[in-house]
């Protein structure tokens, strides 16, 4: 399709190239972006993704430019912008100021380990990851150069469209200046955690990425003990850090379509690590909504190709039916 000035609204949310860059962008897990699928597939997703006002905010902004080129370049422009602007930003932090913002010794890197069994099915974690995606250490560190609280704030410029503020794709692109010193202050501070959550005797360590670190919780641990030791991180810098307690449900007898995760702090669900191809099944039963053909379509390595039958309820296997009283479902 020419992505010349497109003649109507719908015209651009017909487009397929236009469908691909909004799934893209806010990680949405849609891969079949003919209709009636894709529309079909924003209603289904949308309680868990918000698709729905996501995909009419995006659509109403990118319609205010001359045409969807004219918005990809911009988009490509005010990435590479941002990206030069953190990577310039981060050139300013030193070892010295490292040292003396966060003196520890104690780096743990990342390990292997980080995928859930269905053996974790019923488990609750402590889950620790940094606020605002990491945007929160980089405002306590260099205030003078990120001089706004939030991310959606330094974006919240008259300049720049609302919709960007809620991109996933847009964040990392431009948070990639800051990846070499961004990447140590994480593994600083999650070693400082780490250490002391080491020191529970009612928690296990289970894995770290680049976001999150994860320990098991195996007894009786104090919302206190957690506090105090994000209180030891030097310069508040603990305040950068969320904290989530989930149990986690495995979706399937061995987990074969993923794990519910429901936070015990905030009621919030979501679904990690659900192939694609099975997302919108899983959503329908989790809605307890009625099958139709459309429902049976999935991408298969580019090509469309459909289930002779749905999957069989994975859901039978829940150990706290109660995770389904979520609202809007």
């Amino acid at each position: 399709m020419d992505l010349e000035k497109f003649n109507s609204i719908n015209e651009l949310r017909s487009s397929i190239e236009v469908r691909k860059k909004f799934v893209e962008e806010f990680e949405i897990p849609i891969d079949v972006f003919e209709d009636p699928y894709f529309s079909q597939r924003l209603i289904t997703l949308n309680q868990l993704y918000n698709c729905r006002k996501l995909w009419d905010m995006f659509i109403q902004e990118v319609s205010s430019f001359e045409s969807f080129d004219d918005y990809i370049r911009f988009y490509e422009f005010e990435a590479a912008a941002w990206k030069n602007y953190f990577k310039d930003a981060e050139s300013y932090i030193t070892n010295d100021l490292i040292q003396n913002s966060i003196k520890n010794d104690m780096i743990y890197l990342p390990d292997d380990e980080n995928v859930l069994t269905w053996q974790d099915n019923g488990k609750m974690f402590i889950r620790f990851s940094f606020k605002d995606n990491g945007y929160a250490m980089m405002h306590k560190m260099l205030p003078e150069k990120f001089t706004c609280e939030t991310w959606a704030d330094m974006l919240d410029d008259g300049h720049h469209p609302e919709h960007l503020k809620y991109s996933k794709e847009f964040m990392k692109r431009a948070f990639f200046g800051f990846r070499f010193r961004g990447i140590q202050l994480r593994y600083i501070i999650f070693g400082m955690i780490r250490e002391g959550m080491n020191r529970l005797t009612a928690s296990r360590f289970r894995y770290q990425t680049i976001d999150e670190l994860v320990f098991q919780i195996t007894g009786i641990v104090e919302r206190s003990d957690i506090n105090r030791i994000l209180n030891d991180i030097p310069n508040q810098f603990g305040e950068t850090v969320d904290v989530d307690i989930i149990q986690v449900q495995a979706i399937g007898h061995k987990a074969e379509y993923g794990f519910l995760a429901e936070s015990m702090l905030s009621g919030n669900v979501e679904v990690i690590g659900c192939d694609n191809k099975f997302i919108n099944q899983v959503m329908l039963y989790m809605k307890r909504d009625l099958f139709s053909a459309d429902d049976l379509i999935f991408n298969a390595d580019g090509h469309m190709a459909k289930f002779l039958k749905p999957i069989e309820n994975p859901f039978t296997y829940i150990t706290r039916p109660a995770i389904f009283n979520i609202p809007g479902l």
